[in-house]
């Protein structure tokens, strides 16, 4: 298969393509952190009231 040669504007398209490409992976990154200490604080709460004493 040969290759062609890309246009100035099929460029431009790879490129847009790329850069929203990265917008979504850091947004997807920003939610996923934002879960993560979500449910690092909660799991870190039951282990807390896991480990306390009954109340009386």
């Amino acid at each position: 298969m040969s290759q062609k040669e890309l246009n100035e504007q099929e460029i431009k398209e790879i490129l847009e393509l790329a850069q929203k490409a990265e917008q979504k992976a850091k947004e997807m990154c920003e939610i996923i952190m934002e879960h993560s200490a979500k449910y690092q604080r909660w799991y870190q709460e039951a282990q807390m009231q896991q480990s306390s004493p009954p109340s009386k």
